[in-house]
């Protein structure tokens, strides 16, 4: 039997949990991250990839 751990739980969050955590919509984080405001690490590879967030980073972001 396979045991799914939350994101959350290991550090991570998803780009549309960092927009809940953020208050904004997940188009808007997409944006902060191609403009390099909010580091990612990329899970996959080419249009299968998935950009996930350290929760410490989105906690101590500030929006412009």
């Amino acid at each position: 039997m396979i045991r799914e751990i939350p994101l959350s739980d290991v550090g991570l969050l998803n780009v549309a949990d960092a927009a809940v955590e953020l208050e904004t919509a997940v188009r808007t984080v997409q944006k902060w991250i191609l403009d390099g405001r909010l580091p990612v690490v990329i899970a996959g590879a080419g249009k299968r990839g998935v950009y996930l967030l350290r929760v410490a980073d989105v906690t101590k972001f500030q929006p412009p």
